[in-house]
């Protein structure tokens, strides 16, 4: 979207439909997503101005899980569990690009 001051405004959504987690598919994973944002302006011909928002709502999910057997270093015993990588919290990046 374009604002006749200048400025122009992104929306970006990420989605992830449930996932097989094991070949049956006997523990799938719940559909999760997360939005990003981007608001910038042309200074002049050769500078622009971007501030993007990572993770707008900041909703805390698995970006990669999957469901793995783990044992514990010193333990005997072996248990079912999901492993995962948590998505970034909400974060934020300026950016000032001036081109020569």
């Amino acid at each position: 979207m374009k604002a006749p001051n200048g400025w122009s405004a992104s929306l970006f959504v990420s989605s992830f439909g449930s996932r097989q987690t094991v070949e049956d598919n006997s523990v799938p994973l719940k559909p999760t997503s997360f939005v990003n944002g981007r608001l910038s302006r042309n200074l002049s011909k050769q500078t622009r101005l971007s501030v993007d928002v990572f993770n707008i709502f900041d909703h805390r999910l698995g970006s990669v899980d999957y469901f793995s057997t783990t044992r514990v270093w010193a333990q005997p015993g072996a248990g079912d569990n999901f492993l995962f990588n948590p998505a970034e919290p909400r974060g934020f990046r300026i950016r000032l690009r001036t081109t020569f």
